[in-house]
């Protein structure tokens, strides 16, 4: 319908029992993606006959081993056109991604702000911005991998126990017995 808003489309989908891509809930998200990344239903260039590949890096981190996620530059990106998998006509695909942009509150509010602010006030602005990106950076803290990370369970609570300091593992449950327990050897 005209006019309704991610969420409203979620939810009447969800009402109707139409599950997700994925199975799941539907969440706006899952309609929208990211602007960076183009992805979710309604930035996918497939719906106009157009099949894109080597969008995202995969590396594993050297600590953790978690694979992490990298975009690649978009001059980077193999575009295929294959008109006969097109779904909808190239002018209203675009068409709906002019709408999609036109609703973006993020893009209301960046028009808004350039609107206000002076060539001064914005460069001062994207300063702050840096130094928040990098204080953030900065206070992930790094605890210790055990061979039990992430695997114990409070046995009363059924709630993953976490690391409370240097092998010391936590129930989240601040009432629990089941605080303060040491890993080391077991004593027999």
């Amino acid at each position: 319908d005209e006019g309704m808003t991610l969420q409203n489309i979620c939810d009447t989908l969800n009402l109707k029992g139409i599950p997700s891509s994925k199975g799941r809930k539907w969440i706006p998200t899952t309609l929208i993606g990211q602007l960076a990344r183009k992805t979710g239903l309604l930035r996918q260039s497939l719906y106009k006959g157009i099949v894109t590949f080597n969008r995202m890096a995969y590396r594993k981190h050297p600590d953790t081993g978690r694979r992490l996620s990298f975009l690649r530059p978009e001059k980077d990106w193999l575009k295929i056109p294959i008109p006969e998998l097109a779904l909808f006509e190239e002018s209203y695909f675009d068409g709906v991604q002019k709408k999609v942009e036109a609703r973006s509150t993020l893009r209301k509010q960046r028009v808004l702000l350039n609107k206000v602010l002076n060539e001064d006030e914005k460069a001062a602005q994207e300063a702050r911005m840096e130094k928040r990106r990098r204080q953030k950076q900065a206070k992930v803290r790094k605890l210790p991998t055990y061979i039990v990370s992430g695997r114990l369970v409070c046995a009363d609570h059924n709630e993953a126990m976490k690391i409370g300091r240097v092998k010391l593992y936590n129930c989240p449950n601040r009432k629990c017995e089941n605080r303060n327990l040491r890993l080391g050897p077991v004593d027999n």
